[in-house]
């Protein structure tokens, strides 16, 4: 258990936005690690793409690393639900998840943060006379 907890504690996951304008690095609890602007891309986009291209990049790298962290504690939750844990070696899943526990049990078709502050920056832009 202890050697699972230190792994994923280690644990990261890197995305790159659609348009690879942008690369975000994320740690084991969803929170940003980098941000990488690729191929000087971003000096021609206006601040609201690059703002989309960087939430579109890390929305990705936090569900790739819930998928990780679910892929890696499957077998220990199966282990710890067939009554096999032993008393007290319960996983503390706040402490292991953070954020990302709660876009784990989010509706995959449910607004995330991260898509409403995406649909903001589209409804200022088109405000704007942009879009």
């Amino acid at each position: 258990m202890a050697e699972l907890e230190a792994e994923l504690r280690q644990a990261s996951a890197t995305a790159r936005s659609v348009d690879r304008s942008v690369q975000v690095t994320v740690g084991s609890k969803g929170d940003l690690v980098s941000v990488d602007f690729l191929d000087g891309k971003y000096k021609t986009m206006a601040a609201s793409q690059l703002s989309a291209a960087v939430i579109q990049a890390a929305s990705q790298a936090r569900a790739d690393m819930a998928r990780h962290m679910v892929e890696k504690m499957d077998p220990v939750a199966r282990t710890i639900a067939g009554g096999a844990a032993q008393e007290g070696r319960e996983l503390d899943w706040e402490k292991l998840l953070g954020p990302l526990k709660q876009e784990m049990a989010a509706d995959d078709h449910a607004p995330t943060p991260m898509s409403r502050l995406r649909d903001e920056i589209d409804d200022e832009e088109e405000g704007n006379g942009r879009g």
